[in-house]
């Protein structure tokens, strides 16, 4: 018994500890938005929560995106974990409905979340999340090309949704 009760008590001394930076507490919540993505109209919905025993910060993405600029519709998803228990970011992992598993350096100041994701051998990025307001949030995409220069491909605007608005839960698997 009393080992649980030290355990306890050091996870919630370290919870007490974690400084979290305001962008990253402003942007916790459900957000609901349309943009333009690689020339499609798309209506995005994503939800910032914390997660695995409030170590990271979680983003659960989802993009429907009707047809057009030649393009058939499509649905794209995704979740980024990032530890950004730093005033200037860290580091994160973005999981993605194409398969792909890229790693992500997380900048940040006063409203904006800056993930630069990929490397050397996968695709390269950056997608910033700005604070326009306090329930008004841009996201701008961008890909990098090969004269190392970036390309704007999504542009998207949203509001925080006070009730339902919520990505789902990916169902369980059956296992773990």
């Amino acid at each position: 018994m009393m080992k649980v009760l030290a355990m306890s008590v050091l996870l919630l001394s370290q919870a007490a500890l974690r400084t979290e930076p305001p962008v990253v507490t402003a942007l916790l919540g459900d957000w609901r938005g349309t943009g333009v993505v690689n020339g499609q109209p798309s209506t995005i919905a994503m939800t910032w929560d914390r997660a695995v025993g409030e170590a990271f910060v979680r983003l659960r993405f989802r993009n429907e995106m009707a047809a057009g600029g030649g393009r058939p519709a499509a649905v794209f998803e995704g979740h980024g974990y990032y530890h950004v228990a730093r005033a200037d970011g860290g580091p994160g992992t973005w999981f993605d409905s194409r398969g792909y598993m890229l790693p992500v350096r997380v900048t940040l100041d006063a409203q904006v979340f800056t993930s630069d994701w990929g490397g050397p051998t996968t695709e390269q990025g950056r997608t910033t999340y700005r604070l326009v307001e306090m329930d008004v949030l841009e996201v701008t995409d961008f890909v990098r090309v090969d004269d190392g220069s970036y390309r704007e491909f999504g542009r998207s605007r949203l509001t925080r949704q006070t009730s339902g608005g919520r990505v789902p839960e990916d169902p369980p698997a059956g296992g773990v």
